[in-house]
């Protein structure tokens, strides 16, 4: 038996990016409207300690996003 979109729970993700003021960008996600944070293993991209705001570039790194 298949799952059914009737039986999955909604959810709303979103990404909101903004700039840093120098040229850089950074990132938060939003889960169902609340500030959620990335994978534990991504928290040396975070732009202060304990902020839900990410540095792009690093989060792409973190994540294995090799630019080409």
């Amino acid at each position: 038996m298949g799952l059914r979109a009737s039986s999955l729970s909604p959810s709303n993700v979103q990404w909101e990016v903004y700039g840093d003021g120098n040229g850089g960008l950074v990132v938060k996600m939003m889960l169902n409207e609340q500030e959620t944070d990335f994978t534990a293993a991504c928290d040396g991209a975070r732009h202060a300690p304990g902020s839900h705001y990410y540095d792009y570039a690093k989060l792409k790194t973190c994540y294995g996003h090799v630019a080409q």
